[in-house]
């Protein structure tokens, strides 16, 4: 892989298509489809990704990569959350 994905929907892209993305993960295309609309892998899948990307020679996607991604797009703290 070239450039490292700035989120899952740039991560899942890489595959070239869902149904082969899904195929990876053992998920319906359906479930796959929800993964890249809410531009999220759930965390119980990241092993299966990480071995279908090795698989696939999708280098660098590692589990600090995935929760890099997952960490990025959570909100930042709202002033009341930090206050707490």
């Amino acid at each position: 892989m070239n450039k490292l994905p700035a989120d899952f929907r740039g991560l899942i892209k890489k595959w070239g298509d869902l149904d082969t993305f899904a195929a990876d993960l053992g998920v319906p295309v359906n479930t796959a489809k929800q993964m890249r609309t809410r531009n999220s892998v759930p965390p119980r899948h990241h092993v299966t990704l990480i071995d279908a990307a090795r698989r696939r020679g999708l280098d660098g996607v590692t589990e600090r990569l995935l929760l890099e991604l997952a960490a990025a797009r959570r909100p930042a703290p709202s002033s009341t959350e930090k206050a707490a």
